[in-house]
């Protein structure tokens, strides 16, 4: 009795160690795809360089959805925010992967979602633009609140700044 007791202690410290290492490999493959990429793209720009923006999968397994979280946004000019985000979706997803559904977050709140097809396509109009200022422009037309509804008229220091200063 004592030894089928011992047998089954056992098969739960297994259990739960390889789902703990599960997770653990799953936090730690969301970090270095999307993470890490996106971190290096904004430490590379001094005007973003005091920005801190979280990127991982939607529940971290959920391949249809990045999140990117707006952890700190010390930034001169809320466009930098914008500036910033595309150079990080560009090095973060490199024309290998394009979800279908981008959520721009702040503390963990959603403040905007944007299609994964049209953040991409303005990241990579900003990589090779000659007047970037002119792909920024076009950002928040893109945009949508969380509840799929759209952007009222704003301009691009406005959208920023609100993405900037949401409160969870």
């Amino acid at each position: 009795m004592a030894l089928r007791v011992e047998r089954k202690k056992k098969g739960r410290r297994r259990w739960i160690v390889g789902l703990l290492l599960l997770a653990a490999l799953v936090w730690g493959m969301n970090a270095y795809l999307y993470g890490r990429p996106a971190s290096a793209a904004l430490a590379a720009d001094p005007h973003t360089s005091r920005m801190a923006l979280a990127a991982h999968l939607r529940y971290y397994l959920d391949p249809t959805t990045l999140i990117l979280d707006l952890r700190r946004a010390d930034v001169a000019d809320p466009v930098d925010l914008f500036r910033g985000l595309l150079r990080a979706v560009k090095k973060a997803d490199d024309a290998t992967w394009i979800p279908s559904t981008v959520d721009l977050r702040r503390s963990g709140t959603t403040v905007y979602t944007i299609a994964g097809a049209d953040i991409s396509r303005l990241a990579y109009e900003f990589s090779i633009a000659r007047n970037p200022n002119s792909v920024v422009v076009q950002l928040p037309g893109k945009l949508r609140l969380p509840d799929g509804g759209a952007l009222p008229p704003m301009q691009v220091s406005d959208a920023a700044t609100r993405w900037a200063r949401a409160r969870p």
